[in-house]
């Protein structure tokens, strides 16, 4: 791959302290709890393709694991988004060794309980993000339990308990992609995953209808990736993946630039299935578990980032360009 980058020493990866970590698992779920200053991770595909249930705390603070209250079922595949006002986390579908699963569940954090809500259509390997200001979760693509590709939105409002499903013409049907809101403009942003047999570069914004948007730069094309919004920066980061092989590069969308960028850090290796969470107070990125070449990841890394004064780019694979796989995929990446 070719790459002309000009990276801040300041971008660092930290690999944590490994005492009381989770065994390794992927296509689990991950979220930031800043009043608790650290996150949740929940569910994902254990060794010997276990599903978990289980869910943890890790505490930023103390650099330390403990487990919580357990809740739904064992799955991997599935979404999860977090309310940060009522402090409360949302669980939607997934899979679980034979199942789709159509099943809501919210985790109240101060009271360590759960609550199984309205449950609507079933679909895995699909996103979902918190608009704050709308009071509700916006779920797009998947697989359903067919393992038909969807190119379809959900939207549940915590007010009513309630799903719609709006009518908006966007995006090519896809698994494995990425999303993440942005509460300045109000929109989701979500790119890349996988239609068909195709792997996806594009990026798109939904405010109510899809616009597909053309940035500056390119990135590899990937599916199974992880995302988060940074405020302060107004980018979407991501980081690994899978393009016509695993990825350890970051990759940057700054909504002020209208710009891509790409870029790699010393720290985790090439790794796809895996989950990232925003610590927006420190400026950090965390990223826990995944799959590598060598099977299951255990691992606990911290990106210390300055990425506003990132300027690489890759022109291995532009945005708009796909890679073309035949491989028989049997995973997804999981949302922030």
């Amino acid at each position: 791959m070719n790459r002309a980058s000009a990276r801040a020493s300041a971008n660092t990866w930290t690999e944590e302290t490994q005492l009381g970590i989770p065994l390794g698992r992927s296509e689990h779920s991950m979220v930031w709890d800043s009043a608790g200053n650290g996150f949740l991770v929940f569910g994902g595909n254990k060794a010997l393709n276990f599903k978990s249930d289980e869910l943890y705390f890790y505490s930023a603070g103390t650099d330390s694991w403990s487990s919580k209250a357990s809740g739904p079922s064992a799955r991997y595949r599935h979404s999860a988004v977090l309310d940060p006002t009522a402090r409360t986390m949302y669980i939607f579908a997934g899979e679980t060794s034979s199942n789709t699963l159509n099943d809501l569940h919210r985790y109240d954090i101060a009271l360590d309980s759960w609550t199984e809500l309205t449950g609507t259509t079933g679909r895995s390997r699909h996103t979902a993000i918190w608009d704050e200001s709308g009071d509700r979760m916006i779920v797009f693509g998947g697989l359903d339990s067919s393992s038909t590709r969807l190119g379809s939105l959900l939207i549940y409002d915590r007010a009513t308990d309630a799903w719609s499903t709006p009518a908006a013409t966007g995006p090519a049907a896809r698994e494995g992609h990425v999303a993440v809101w942005d509460p300045s403009s109000g929109r989701m942003l979500m790119c890349c995953g996988l239609s068909d047999t195709t792997t996806l570069g594009d990026l798109w914004s939904y405010d109510g209808a899809w616009t597909q948007l053309s940035p500056s730069g390119s990135i590899t094309a990937r599916r199974y990736a992880s995302a988060v919004w940074d405020p302060a920066a107004q980018a979407m980061l991501g980081f690994g993946g899978r393009g016509s092989s695993l990825l350890d590069s970051l990759f940057l969308y700054s909504s002020t630039a209208d710009s891509w960028s790409e870029y790699t850090v010393s720290g985790p290796g090439a790794q796809e299935q895996g989950a990232v969470a925003w610590d927006a107070g420190n400026r950090r990125l965390y990223t826990y578990a995944g799959k590598a070449l060598g099977g299951l990841l255990a691992e606990l890394w911290r990106l210390d980032a300055s990425h506003t004064s990132q300027t690489s780019t890759s022109s291995s694979t532009s945005a708009s360009t796909t890679i073309t796989s035949s491989t028989s995929l049997t995973s997804s990446a999981t949302t922030s």
